[in-house]
């Protein structure tokens, strides 16, 4: 991973932290499968920093492009979304998005989101 600041990683080198975290999470060995050959493929890309790994991807929803976060796992300490937030908001400038979004069935993310961030069309969203 990734010293400091959040950058592009190698998926595969990731993999077996994100395979021990999201264990966690109830992910599936499938689900995980199907991120790593996105991320392997083109199709995601994984992103990673001392605190743990994103994987994200560009989604159209109109005419508003998103950067949606698939996948989000840290190394559990409290603090690495507030953290890291700021980087991932100029990673999707980066990638022309307009939007940052991801989706989560874990309660408490609306009380630990900030007002930048709204919940629509079954996602967290917020303008970047």
């Amino acid at each position: 991973m990734v010293a400091d600041g959040l950058g592009v990683a190698d998926a595969a080198a990731c993999w077996p932290f994100v395979r021990a975290r999201a264990s966690k999470s109830g992910l599936t060995t499938a689900a995980l499968d199907d991120l790593l050959e996105r991320c392997t493929s083109g199709r995601a890309v994984c992103l990673a920093c001392r605190r743990g790994v994103v994987v994200v991807a560009p989604r159209a929803a109109g005419p508003i492009i998103r950067l949606v976060v698939l996948l989000a796992v840290s190394d559990g300490a409290p603090g690495a979304f507030q953290e890291y937030e700021a980087e991932m908001v100029q990673v999707a400038r980066e990638f022309g998005a307009s939007e940052l979004a991801f989706e989560t069935p874990r309660a408490g993310w609306a009380k630990l989101l900030g007002k930048h961030w709204a919940f629509r069309d079954g996602l967290f969203t917020r303008s970047v």
